[in-house]
C-alpha cells in the first residue's frame, strides 16, 4: 500500500484499538500505581536530544497507543545505547500502562512540536455492532485504495479498467456512508487524512517522514539547516562530529599479532584493522556464527567479509597459517561429496565484477579460484566444482538453489552484500534465498554461515532476527571520512525550468567545490546525458546573465581548463590526441571528461587516468563508475534522480542503493578530512523521499507478499513444501513474517486479529490458501484444500526453473493449445504480462513505424499502441541487427531481450511436455534466433562465424537469385561442391584473401564446421503395442573449439507422419572428447496395429545454432509386428493342496516349517516330480518357484542317483543367495558345490551332486572338455536370455539341445510370467509349460508410480527423498514392516539415508525420543556399530537405516542384511545391482530407474528385468497380506513403466552378439565342421524360434522358410568371414577346421579377436627387442635381457594385454576418468601405444584427458599401480586390479599356447618373457621401467611442432634392414599381395594414399598432417591400421589430441 495511506490506516486502527481497550477495561491495573508522568519524565532525562524530557514523554505516550509502538519509539528516541536501553528495558514492557497516562504536560517553549494533538479520545459506546462497523470501514478503505492505485494518473481506455474504476468508486462511496453512520467521530483528523471520494491524501496527525512538518517535529541531526531559495529548497546536513583517530588508536587490531602465514597474506598491504573491523574481529574470525554488520558506506565492510572468508578457509582446512602458499591447500571432501564453497551475493552485476576482481587479486596467489557467476557468465560443471569463491547476484543464486544439486549444497559461507535491499523490489529474492538456506541447514544438519553486510538500518534488530545473526551496528562516526550531505529539491513547475534550474544549481555547487581546490564527480543517468550535461554547464558558465542568477561572475570560466602544471599533463595529452573519441578530445580542452559503459575500454581507462592524476578536475559519469571503478573524489553531485526503468516502462526515482553507493565515492581517505555529497532532484516530494531514506529512521519493510506465489511455487517444485502446514512453517523463515510479527498494522492486520492469533498462523493460512488456489487454478500445482496436501506439476517446474511469473505462464500455457506457427510463438512471447509496462510513447511512434517497415519480416498483428505490438517490433529489430536511436527504445529492447530467451525456453518445455511437435520447433527456432540474432529464413547459417558483412550479403544474394527454393542451410552446404575459386568469386574475395585473411578455402572450412549429424534410424518390433527405435547419430562436421566449445547440444524429436505429435524427445550432448564417435539412443514408441503410421520422422535440431537441423524419415512399410497371443495357465482354485510328505523321505524332512505345498506347487507337482520331461515354469516372483526346482532335484536323486544337477544363474547375487540357501538346507545329505576357479576340476565336479555356477563358468568347463554326467539343468531367471548377461546361457542350452540325441538331459526353465512361453517350450522340447499370470502371486502387489519432471539427474533424485519418506510413513509406519529403497549408486545411497534422517528429525508428528526407524536398544546398536568399518554406515545404523552396496566389506553387508531381516533396523538403502540377492520386504521404493554409464558419459535406463525384480521383492511370504511398491521415475517414463508392469514379460534373443565366439568354440570342439552344421546349430537356439515370430527385429526379410534360411546362411557366412579374418578357422576342402588361434580362444575362453591381437603384439615386441639390442638379422637370445629393456618389454606386453577385448567390459564408474588421470600422472608408463616407455622429459608432458574414459587405459593403469604398489584411489580400484591381474594370467597362458605351437616358431622363445611377466605380477616388483635408447626420427612429413611428440608413433626409419630371407618371410606373412616385392618408398606411397582416404572421412581438414604422422610407423603397423578401422580411429584421436595441444 502507499506510505501515505498506511500512515492514515495505522492511526485509524490505533484509535480503534484504544477504543476497544477502553470498552474492555473494567479494572485499574496494578501498573498504574507505578507508572506515572514523573517516572516517565525522569527516564527521558537520560536520553540526549533536542527535545525536552516533557516533550519526549508526551510523544512516547502517543506512540505507545499504537500497536507498532516500537517503530514509533525508535523514531522518537534514536539509536544510541541509552535510547535502546530505555526502549527495551523500561518502556516496551510497560507500553500498555504508559499509553493510558494523560498527555496533559505543561508545554515547554523550546523545541515544542508544531503538530501536537490536543484532542481527547471520546468515550466508546458499548455496542459490538458499532465496533464491527468501524472494522468494516477500515477494510473497505484498504480495498478502495488497493483497487484504484494502479489507475492513478492514467487515461482509462480499457473496458475492464473502467469497470474496475466504477467498482472502486462504489466501494469508496459505501465506506463514506458507513463513516457517516457512526454516532461518534473518534478523530476527525484520522478520517480526513484519507478522502475516500477523491483519493487525495491530506496531511495526517503524524507528518510523513522528510517533510517540513516532520522536520519541525523531530528535527534532523544537529546543525542541519533547511533553507528556501528562489526555485529550489536546500537541506544541508553537516558531517557528524567524530574522533576517528581516537577510535583507531583505541580499538585497532594489528594483523601481525593475530594472523600468520597464508591467512595473513589475504590482507597484504593492511597492517591494522580500522575501528569498525577491529570491533567485529573476534566474532568474524574466531567464530562460525551468523553475523550482520550495519555500518556507513566506506567504513570497510569488505575487509569484514574477507575476515569471514579467512575463517572459512581455515576451518575447512583449505588454507592454514603455514608459510608455504600451497603446502596444505586441498579440497576437503565432506559427507555430501564436495568441498564447502564461499558464495558472495552482490546486488548488481557491476558490483559482482568488482568483487570478483578484488577477491581474485587476494586469493589467486594462494592457489584459490574466484569466479563470477551471473546472468552474463556461465560456468561448466567442472569449473564450478573447482571454484572456491563464487560471486553471484541474488536472482542467479535463487535459480541455483531452486534447482538444488551439488552446487547449491556446497555453500559453506554465504555473504550477502547490501542486505538493506530487503526494502527494494528485489528484496523478496534475498528473503527466499535465506529462508531456503535456513530450512536446508535445519533439515540436513549441516553448517552454513550467513554474513550480512548493510548500510545503517533503523530496524537492524529485525534484519538480524531474520538472518538468525548477531548484529554489529555502527553509526556515522565510524566512517573514515565524515560525509557532508546536501539535498536540493527544485520547486519550479515546468519541465524546462526544472532542467535549467538543476543545471544552474549543479554549476553553483561545482564552482564552489573547484574554488576550494577539489575535484568533482557529476553523476547522471544515461550515456547521452554525460556530454550533454557538461555542455549545458559550459553554456551557463559562458552566459553572464545566467551566472548572475546564481551569484557567480565570469571568473567561473577559469575553472574549465586542464591542469597544465601537472607532471602527467604532457604524457596524457599525447594519449588524448590518439583517442578515437572526439568528445574525449574536445572536453579535455575544458578540463572535463566523461565516463560510461558505451565508451571504448581504452577511452574509459584514459579518462580514469586523467582524473586520478588531477589533469582534469570535472568528470561526468553514469553509475557504472560508482559500482565498477574505485575512483573517489572529494565532491560528488547527483544531477537529477529520474532514471528510466524499462521493466516498469517509465521514469522512476534513483534507488537508494545507488545513492548510497555514489555517496560512498565522496571523500578520499588518504587526502580528505571530509567528503561532500550533493543530491539534486526535480521536486520537493522527491526531496522528502530521499531525506526520509537517507537521514530519518523509517523501518524497512518486506515486499515478499507481492511475489509470494512465485516463491511458493519454487518451494513446491523443490519438494520443500508439500502441505499447507509446511508452507506456513516456510513463511516463518522470511523477513515478511519477522516484520509482520513486529508491526502487523504495516501489513493490514488489525490488532484484534493479533490478539486472537498471536502467532498469526491462521492469518498466514488464509493468505496461503488464496495463493494456492490461484496456483491450482492456473495449473501450476495440485492443491487439495480439504487435506492441505500440495503436489507439484510440470507447469510449476517450468515457471520455477525459468524464473517466469506463475500467473503469466499459466495464461501462456492455456493459449498454446489454440495456437500454431512462428507468428503464434511471437505473439505469445510479446504478450507476456511481464512486458506490460513497456509503454508506447507518442514521441516513439515514428521510429517504431520505421522499424516495423524496415526490420520486421514477420507481420506484427498486435496494434503498435499496445505493449505487445511494440515488443514485437523491437524483438524483430533486435534480431535484424537494426540500430535504434531512441534511448527509451534501446532500454526497452535490452529489457525485452534479457527475458525473451528465458521465456521462449519455458514455452519450449511446455510444448515438449504436451507433445506439440510444430510449436516445439518454432519455440526452439525463436530461442536460437534471439540468442544469435540470425533469422532462420533468408540468412545463411554462416552468420555464426566471423565473416564480414559484405561477404554474407553476397552469399545470401546468390541464394536468393539462383537457389531460392532451397533452405539457407542447403545453399551453404552446396558451397562444398564448388571449386575454391568459384567460392571466392561468389563471396567477392580476392585470391589473396579479404579482410582478416578470409579466402574461399576458409569459407569452405567454415561450412564444414556447421554442426550437423548424420542419422541412421532402425525400427525393432518388441510387441504388438511397442517398437524400439534405435537412432545412431554421427557428427558430420569439423569440431572447432572456438565455435563449438567443449560440447554441442542437440534436440532429438521423434515425430509422427504429420509432424504434429512428438513420440519422444531427448537432449543429446555431443562432447569434444567423444568426437567423432557416434551417439546411440534407443527409443520405445507405443503403437497400435490398427493405427500404425506409415512412417516416423527423426528430427535433430541444434540447441544453439539457427537453422541447423536434419529430418530423417523412418518407414514402417516392411515392419512386421510380432503376433502375440499369451497363453496363461489358470490357477485351479478347487485343487486340494498336497502335503509336503508327497516328495518322499528323506526329502520332506528338509521342510520342517511346511505342512503342505501352496496352490501353484501343487498344480505343477506331477509334471516336476513324477516326470523326466523338460518343463518351462513361468510365474511371478514370490510364487514358490524355489521349491518347484527342488522337486526336480529330488526326482533326479530318486531316478538317477549318479546324475548331476547343474544350476545356472545369470546374476552373481542370485547365485550366491541360492547357494547359501541350498547349502544350509541340503548340506548334510547332498554335496552342493559353487563353481569357481579354484575348484574347477573333474574330480570335484564328479564328487558333487549339485553344481551351481554362472553361464560363463560352465562354458569354461565345457571348453576344457570335462565330461560331467549332467542329467538335469535348472535355469533360473531364464527371461534374462533377452539381455547381454543371458546370452551365454542361451548358448549353453542350445548346445544341450543340439547334442540331445547323444545324451538325454532334462531342462527346467524358471522365469517370470511370459508373453511368449510357447517359444521357450518349443526350444527345449518341453513336454509341458506353465505360464501363471501376475495375479497368481500369493501376496497381492500394490504399485504406486510417481512421476518427477526435470532433465537434471541429481536435483531430480533429491526431489524424491521427501516423497520417499512420506511413502514410508504412509505404507510402512508400523514397527514390523521393513522397507527397502533401491538407488542407482552408493553415493545416492548415502545421500538418501542422510536425507531420510533429516526428514525424520524435522517431522513434527514424531514425538521427541521416538526411534521411528530403530527397533533395538541403544547399547546393542552401539556394540554393533563398533564392528562396522564404513563411517557413513556407522552413522546411519544408529538411526535405524542400513546401507547395502558393493563398496562395503562382506562383513558389513552381512551384518546389515541380518539386522534388516531381524527387524532391528527398518530401512535398507541398496543399490539396484543388489536386487537379485536381497530378501523380500513389506515396502519397496525404487528411487529412479536410471544409472550413470561411464562409457557413454550419460544416464541410461535400468534393464527392465532389474526393475521387475525390485518390484517383486515387495511382500514377505506368510507375513504380509500385500506388498507395496512405490516406483519413482522420470515423468516421461511413467506411462511406459505403468504399462510394462501390467503386461507379461516379452523376451527376445541376443545370441547374434556373440555368435562368432560360440561358433568358434563348437568348431574347435568338433561339433561344427561345415556351413550346414552351423545353420543346424543356430536352428536349435531360442534365436531361431524368435526369428520366426519377429523377423523384422532380427533383420530378416520375411517369416517364410526361404527368407529365414537365407537369413541364417548370411548370418553364418558373416561370422565365418570374421573368424577367417582373425585366423581362427581355415578351410580344408569342404570342411571348416580350427587353427591354433581358434583353439586358443576356445581353450582359454577368449574373444575370437584376442589371440590374433596377442600374436601381433608378440611379433612387434620381438622386433623391438632386436632393434634395441642391435641384433637385426642375427640370432636372438632373450633369456637374459638388460633391466631397462626387460622393463620396457614387460610394459609393452601388459599394454598389449590391456588392449584386448577381454577388458572391454572393465567397469567405469562415475568420476573414474578423474581418478585415472591422477593415477596416470604418478605412474611410470604412458598410456599411448606403442612407445609407452617414457624418458623424464616425456613424463612431464601433459597427459591427454580424452583417453581416460577408456576401459583399456584403466586396465593398463591398474597393471602399473599393482606392480609399483601405488595406493589405489578406492576399494573398487583394488578389486578391479585383482580382477585384471587374474585375467592377465589367463592371457599369458594363451600366449604360451600360441608361441609354443610349431606354426609360430619365430616367437617360440618369447615364452621366457611371458613367464617373467607372470613373475612380475606375482612379486609386484620390476627392476626397471625403462626408458630404452631411442633412435632419431628422420621423417619430415610431420610438422615441426610435433617432433617432440612423435614418440607416440613408432619410427620406422630407426629400424635397420633385416636380412633378405627374413624380409621376404615377413612380407609374405604380413603384407597384402599387392605390396610384396615393392620398395619401402613405394609401399609408403600406397599405404599413405589408402590412409589418407580413410582419415579424410572423419578429419578432412587435418587428414594430410595426421597421415604424415602415422607414416612414421612401420609398414606392418600401417597394414594393421588399414585392416582394423577401430584401431585406426584410436590413432587418429591421439593425433588430433596432439594437434589441439600444440595449437593451444
Amino acid at each position: 500500500l502507499p506510505p501515505s495511506f498506511i500512515s492514515s490506516y495505522r492511526e485509524f486502527i490505533n484509535v480503534l484499538s484504544s477504543l476497544e481497550k477502553t470498552l474492555k477495561s473494567n479494572t485499574v491495573k496494578e501498573a498504574e500505581n507505578k507508572i506515572t508522568q514523573n517516572w516517565l519524565v525522569e527516564k527521558c532525562q537520560h536520553v540526549s536530544g533536542l527535545m525536552t524530557p516533557a516533550d519526549m514523554a508526551k510523544l512516547i505516550i502517543e506512540a505507545c497507543k499504537s500497536s507498532d509502538f516500537e517503530t514509533k519509539l525508535f523514531e522518537i528516541l534514536g539509536g544510541d545505547e541509552a535510547s535502546m536501553n530505555l526502549l527495551f528495558e523500561e518502556i516496551a514492557p510497560n507500553a500498555r500502562s504508559i499509553a493510558e497516562l494523560p498527555p496533559d504536560f505543561v508545554p515547554t517553549t523550546e523545541n515544542k512540536s508544531t503538530s501536537e494533538n490536543d484532542g481527547t479520545i471520546p468515550t466508546m459506546p458499548t455496542s459490538d455492532a458499532l465496533w464491527k462497523e468501524y472494522e468494516e470501514a477500515a477494510n473497505l478503505a484498504a480495498i478502495v485504495r488497493e483497487e484504484t492505485k494502479h489507475l492513478e494518473g492514467q487515461t482509462v481506455t480499457k473496458a475492464s479498467d473502467k469497470l474496475l474504476l466504477k467498482q472502486a468508486k462504489a466501494l469508496a462511496k459505501r465506506a463514506a456512508q458507513l463513516k457517516a453512520k457512526l454516532p461518534i467521530d473518534p478523530d476527525n483528523s484520522v478520517f480526513d487524512s484519507y478522502n475516500f471520494e477523491n483519493a487525495e491524501q491530506q496531511p495526517s496527525v503524524l507528518a510523513p517522514a522528510g517533510t517540513k512538518q516532520y522536520y519541525q517535529q523531530h528535527q534532523f541531526p544537529a546543525g542541519a539547516q533547511r533553507t528556501d531559495y528562489d526555485g529550489y529548497e536546500l537541506v544541508h546536513i553537516p558531517p557528524p562530529v567524530s574522533n576517528y583517530k581516537k577510535l583507531a588508536e583505541k580499538d585497532s587490531v594489528t594483523l601481525d599479532d593475530v594472523m600468520t602465514g597464508n591467512l595473513r597474506r589475504l590482507f597484504s598491504g593492511v597492517n591494522k584493522l580500522n575501528p569498525m573491523q577491529s570491533k567485529v574481529f573476534e566474532f568474524a574470525f574466531r567464530s562460525r556464527g551468523n553475523m550482520l554488520v550495519c555500518a556507513p558506506t566506506g567504513a570497510g565492510k569488505t575487509n569484514v567479509a574477507m575476515l569471514t572468508v579467512a575463517a572459512h578457509l581455515r576451518d575447512e582446512n583449505i588454507l592454514s597459517e603455514s608459510n608455504d602458499p600451497l603446502a596444505e591447500y586441498r579440497h576437503k571432501m565432506n559427507s555430501t561429496g564436495g568441498k564447502k564453497k564461499i558464495v558472495y551475493v552482490a546486488p548488481m552485476k557491476a558490483l559482482a565484477a568488482e568483487v570478483t576482481g578484488k577477491f581474485g587479486q587476494k586469493l589467486k596467489p594462494l592457489g584459490l579460484t574466484v569466479r563470477e557467476f551471473t546472468g552474463d557468465t556461465q560456468l561448466s560443471k567442472s569449473e564450478a566444482e573447482v571454484t572456491d569463491v563464487l560471486v553471484t547476484t541474488p536472482e542467479k543464486w535463487d535459480v541455483v538453489t531452486r534447482k538444488g544439486g551439488a552446487l547449491a549444497e556446497s555453500c559453506g559461507l554465504l555473504i550477502i552484500d547490501e542486505v538493506h535491499l530487503l526494502a527494494e523490489e528485489r528484496g523478496s529474492v534475498i528473503e527466499s534465498i535465506v529462508a531456503r538456506l535456513h530450512r536446508y541447514v535445519e533439515t540436513s544438519q549441516t553448517l552454513c554461515r550467513i554474513v550480512g553486510l548493510s548500510a545503517t538500518l533503523p530496524n537492524y534488530e529485525d534484519v538480524a532476527s531474520f538472518l538468525k545473526a548477531r548484529c554489529f551496528y555502527f553509526g556515522p562516526e565510524y566512517r573514515p571520512v565524515p560525509l557532508e550531505q546536501t539535498f536540493i529539491g527544485v520547486t519550479d513547475k515546468s519541465w524546462m525550468m526544472k532542467e535549467k534550474r538543476m543545471n544552474m544549481v549543479c554549476l553553483k555547487n561545482l564552482i564552489d567545490s573547484l574554488n576550494r581546490g577539489y575535484q568533482v564527480l557529476i553523476f547522471v543517468h544515461s550515456r547521452k546525458a554525460t556530454s550533454g550535461t557538461l555542455n549545458d554547464l559550459l553554456g551557463i558558465a559562458r552566459n553572464p546573465k545566467e551566472l548572475a542568477m546564481i551569484d557567480l561572475d565570469s571568473s567561473a570560466m577559469d575553472h574549465f581548463s586542464p591542469d597544465y602544471d601537472s607532471d602527467q599533463y604532457s604524457r596524457l595529452e599525447s594519449r588524448v590526441r590518439e583517442s578515437r573519441s572526439r568528445e574525449v578530445q574536445n572536453l579535455f580542452q575544458t578540463g572535463m571528461g566523461i565516463h560510461h559503459a558505451g565508451m571504448l575500454r581504452s577511452d574509459r581507462t584514459l579518462t580514469e587516468d586523467l582524473f586520478a592524476s588531477g589533469v582534469i578536475r570535472i568528470l561526468c559519469c553514469t553509475a557504472t563508475l560508482a559500482w565498477g571503478v574505485n575512483l573517489p573524489a572529494h565532491t560528488v553531485i547527483i544531477r537529477g534522480t529520474g532514471v528510466y526503468n524499462a521493466e516498469k516502462g517509465k521514469m522512476v526515482e534513483l534507488g537508494i542503493l545507488d545513492v548510497q553507493q555514489i555517496f560512498g565515492r565522496a571523500g578520499r581517505p588518504q587526502f580528505d578530512k571530509s567528503g561532500e555529497a550533493i543530491l539534486i532532484t526535480s521536486s520537493q516530494e522527491n526531496l522528502n523521499h530521499y531525506l526520509s531514506l537517507m537521514v530519518s529512521r523509517v523501518p524497512i519493510e518486506s515486499g515478499f507478499f507481492k511475489n509470494l506465489a512465485d516463491h511458493l511455487n519454487a518451494e513446491i517444485v523443490a519438494s520443500t513444501v508439500t502441505s499447507l502446514s509446511e508452507a506456513i512453517k516456510w513463511l516463518h523463515y522470511t523477513y515478511y513474517y519477522t516484520r509482520m510479527m513486529k508491526s502487523p498494522i504495516s501489513y493490514a492486520i488489525p490488532q484484534k486479529t493479533v490478539d486472537n492469533d498471536p502467532s498469526l498462523d491462521m492469518h498466514l493460512r488464509e493468505v496461503l490458501d488464496r495463493v494456492l488456489q490461484g496456483l491450482d487454478e492456473g495449473g501450476l500445482c495440485k492443491y487439495h484444500r480439504e487435506s492441505g496436501k500440495i503436489s507439484k506439476n510440470d507447469l510449476g517446474r517450468v515457471a520455477s526453473y525459468y524464473y517466469v511469473q506463475t500467473e503469466a505462464l499459466g495464461i501462456m500455457a492455456r493459449e498454446l493449445a489454440t495456437r500454431s506457427g512462428y507468428e503464434a510463438v511471437l505473439d505469445l512471447l510479446c504478450g507476456y504480462t511481464g512486458f506490460e509496462n513497456v509503454r508506447v510513447r507518442s514521441e516513439e511512434l515514428q521510429e517504431i513505424d520505421l522499424l516495423k517497415e524496415k526490420s520486421c519480416p514477420i507481420d506484427v498483428t498486435a496494434p503498435l499502441e499496445e505493449y505487445s505490438g511494440k515488443c514485437c517490433v523491437l524483438l524483430q529489430a533486435y534480431i535484424s541487427r537494426t540500430n535504434i536511436k531512441s534511448f527509451t527504445l534501446i532500454s526497452d529492447t535490452n529489457f525485452l531481450i534479457s527475458s525473451a530467451e528465458r521465456i521462449t525456453r519455458a514455452l519450449l518445455d511446455i510444448c515438449l511436455l504436451r507433445k506439440y511437435a510444430h510449436l516445439a520447433r518454432c519455440c526452439l527456432t525463436w530461442c536460437n534466433a534471439v540468442n544469435r540474432r540470425i533469422w532462420w529464413f533468408g540468412q545463411t547459417p554462416l552468420r555464426h562465424f566471423d565473416i564480414p558483412q559484405h561477404t554474407l550479403i553476397a552469399i545470401e544474394t546468390h541464394h536468393q537469385h539462383y537457389d531460392s527454393f532451397s533452405s539457407p542451410l542447403d545453399h551453404a552446404l552446396s558451397l562444398l561442391d564448388m571449386p575454391v575459386h568459384e567460392v571466392s568469386s561468389l563471396c567477392k574475395l580476392s585470391s589473396k584473401g579479404g579482410k582478416k585473411g578470409l579466402t574461399g578455402q576458409k569459407i569452405i572450412n567454415m561450412v564444414r564446421m556447421i554442426p550437423l549429424l548424420e542419422v541412421e534410424a532402425t525400427l525393432f518390433p518388441l510387441t504388438q503395442s511397442m517398437i524400439r527405435l534405435n537412432v545412431k547419430m554421427s557428427p558430420e562436421f569439423e569440431w572447432s573449439a572456438k565455435y563449438h566449445g567443449f560440447s554441442q547440444a542437440f534436440w532429438l524429436l521423434v515425430e509422427d507422419g504429420n509432424n504434429e505429435r512428438i513420440y519422444h524427445h531427448e537432449n543429446v550432448l555431443l562432447t569434444k572428447h567423444k568426437y567423432p564417435a557416434p551417439v546411440q539412443v534407443d527409443v520405445i514408441i507405443p503403437v497400435f496395429q490398427t493405427s500404425l503410421p506409415s512412417e516416423f520422422y527423426v528430427r535433430l535440431m541444434s540447441d544453439s545454432w539457427v537453422g541447423c537441423e536434419t529430418l530423417t524419415p523412418v518407414s514402417t512399410k516392411n515392419l512386421i509386428l510380432p503376433a502375440y497371443s499369451p497363453q496363461f495357465t489358470s490357477m485351479d482354485a478347487d485343487l486340494n493342496l498336497l502335503p509336503i510328505r508327497s516328495i518322499g523321505a528323506p526329502y520332506y524332512t528338509f521342510y520342517a516349517d511346511y505342512t503342505t505345498f501352496n496352490r501353484l506347487q501343487t498344480q505343477v507337482f506331477d509334471s516336476l516330480h513324477n516326470s523326466d520331461k523338460s518343463i518351462v515354469l513361468a510365474a511371478p516372483s514370490g510364487s514358490g518357484k524355489s521349491l518347484c526346482m527342488e522337486m526336480a532335484i529330488f526326482r533326479l536323486m530318486k531316478t538317477q542317483p549318479s546324475g548331476k544337477c547343474l544350476y545356472l544363474a545369470p546374476v552373481q547375487d542370485l547365485l550366491q543367495a541360492r547357494y547359501r540357501k541350498w547349502k544350509r538346507r541340503f548340506g548334510r545329505n547332498l554335496k552342493v558345490m559353487k563353481l569357481n576357479e579354484s575348484n574347477c576340476n573333474s574330480k570335484e565336479l564328479d564328487e558333487s551332486d549339485i553344481i551351481m555356477c554362472m553361464p560363463a563358468q560352465w562354458e569354461a568347463v565345457y571348453r576344457h572338455d570335462c565330461d560331467i554326467d549332467v542329467r538335469l539343468i535348472i535355469v533360473d531367471a531364464a527371461h534374462l536370455i533377452g539381455e547381454d548377461r543371458g546370452v551365454r546361457m542361451e548358448a549353453l542350452i542350445t548346445r544341450a539341445v543340439y547334442k540331445s540325441s547323444e545324451r538325454k538331459v532334462r531342462i527346467v526353465l524358471l522365469t517370470e510370467t511370459l508373453a511368449n512361453p510357447t517359444e521357450f517350450a518349443e526350444w527345449i522340447h518341453a513336454g509341458n509349460f506353465f505360464n501363471f499370470p501376475a495375479l497368481s502371486r500369493p501376496i497381492k502387489l500394490v504399485s504406486h508410480i510417481q512421476g518427477f519432471p526435470g532433465r537434471h539427474y541429481v536435483p531430480k533424485m533429491n526431489s524424491m527423498n521427501k516423497p520417499a519418506y512420506a511413502s514410508i510413513r504412509e505404507y510402512a509406519s508400523s514397527v514390523g514392516k521393513p522397507v527397502v529403497i533401491f538407488v542407482s549408486s552408493r553415493a545416492q545411497a548415502r545421500l538418501t539415508a542422510l536425507d531420510l534422517i533429516s526428514h525424520a528429525a524435522s517431522d513434527e508428528t514424531i514425538l521427541p525420543g521416538d526411534r521411528v526407524f530403530l527397533n533395538c536398544d541403544d547399547e546393542y546398536v552401539q556394540s554393533v556399530t563398533e564392528t562396522v568399518s564404513d563411517k557413513v554406515l556407522k552413522h546411519t545404523l544408529s538411526f535405524g537405516i542400513g546401507l547395502y552396496h558393493n563398496a562395503l566389506s562382506k562383513c558389513d553387508r552381512e551384518l546389515v542384511e541380518n539386522m534388516h531381516i531381524n527387524g532391528e533396523i527398518k530401512i535398507l538403502v541398496a543399490t539396484s545391482r543388489s536386487a537379485w540377492g536381497l530378501h523380500n520386504s513389506s515396502l519397496v521404493i525404487i528411487k529412479g530407474t536410471e544409472q550413470f554409464d561411464a562409457a557413454s558419459r550419460r544416464y541410461v535406463d535400468y534393464p527392465i528385468s532389474d526393475v521387475l525384480q525390485m518390484c517383486l521383492l515387495a511382500g514377505r511370504a506368510c507375513r504380509d497380506e500385500e506388498g507395496v511398491v512405490t516406483l519413482m521415475v522420470s515423468e516421461d517414463k511413467k506411462a511406459f513403466l505403468k504399462r510394462f508392469i501390467s503386461e507379461p514379460f516379452s523376451v527376445e534373443s541376443c545370441l547374434s552378439k556373440l555368435t562368432s565366439e560360440f561358433l568358434n568354440s563348437d568348431i574347435a570342439n568338433g561339433n561344427i565342421s561345415s556351413l550346414s552344421d552351423a545353420v543346424r546349430w543356430i536352428k536349435c537356439s531360442f534365436y531361431y524360434r524368435r526369428l520366426k515370430q519377429n523377423p523384422t527385429f532380427y533383420g530378416a526379410d520375411g517369416a517364410d522358410e526361404a527368407s529365414l534360411n537365407a537369413h541364417l546362411q548370411k548370418m553364418v557366412q558373416t561370422n565365418f568371414h570374421a573368424l577367417r579374418d582373425f585366423e581362427c578357422i581355415a578351410d580344408s576342402g569342404s570342411y571348416i577346421v580350427s587353427t591354433v588361434l581358434g583353439r586358443a580362444a576356445h581353450k582359454f575362453s577368449l574373444d575370437f579377436r584376442t589371440p590374433k591381437q596377442l600374436l601381433t603384439a608378440v611379433q612387434e615386441i620381438v622386433e623391438d627387442i632386436t632393434r634395441w639390442l642391435g641384433t637385426e638379422g642375427k640370432g636372438l637370445t632373450i633369456e637374459k635381457l638388460p633391466a631397462d629393456i626387460e622393463g620396457a618389454v614387460v610394459g609393452k606386453l601388459l599394454h598389449a594385454i590391456s588392449e584386448t577385448p577381454t577388458f572391454a567390459d572393465l567397469p567405469l564408474r562415475y568420476e573414474d576418468d578423474q581418478l585415472n588421470l591422477r593415477l596416470a600422472e604418478k605412474l611410470p608408463w604412458r598410456t599411448q601405444s606403442p612407445d609407452i616407455v617414457m624418458s623424464d622429459r616425456q613424463k612431464k608432458r601433459k597427459i591427454s584427458h580424452d583417453m581416460m574414459n577408456s576401459p583399456h587405459v584403466k586396465c593398463f593403469l591398474l597393471f602399473q599401480a599393482y606392480i609399483s604398489q601405488t595406493k589405489m584411489p578406492s576399494r573398487d580400484y583394488s578389486n578391479d586390479a585383482s580382477h585384471v591381474v587374474d585375467k592377465a594370467m589367463v592371457l599369458l597362458d594363451a600366449m604360451d599356447f600360441i608361441c609354443s605351437n610349431p606354426a609360430h616358431n619365430n616367437v617360440a622363445h618369447f615364452i621366457h618373457l611371458t613367464e617373467r611377466t607372470r613373475q612380475v605380477l606375482r612379486e609386484r616388483k620390476l627392476l626397471s621401467y625403462g626408458p630404452v635408447p631411442k633412435h632419431p626420427i628422420n621423417s619430415t612429413t610431420a610438422p615441426k611442432a610435433f617432433k617432440k611428440d612423435t614418440a607416440v608413433f613408432k619410427p620406422s626409419s630407426s629400424r635397420t634392414k633385416s636380412s633378405q630371407a627374413e624380409k621376404a618371410t615377413l612380407e609374405k606373412n604380413r603384407l597384402p599381395p599387392d605390396l610384396i616385392g615393392l620398395s619401402q618408398e613405394e609401399r609408403k606411397k600406397i599405404l599413405g594414399g589408402r590412409l589418407f582416404k580413410m582419415i579424410k572421412k572423419t578429419q578432412p581438414g587435418r587428414a594430410p598432417k595426421i597421415t604424415g604422422m602415422l607414416l612414421e610407423m612401420g609398414d606392418f603397423a600401417l597394414v594393421h591400421l588399414l585392416e582394423n578401422p577401430d584401431v585406426l580411429e584410436s590413432k587418429v584421436m591421439e593425433a588430433v589430441s596432439l594437434l589441439d595441444t600444440h595449437q593451444k
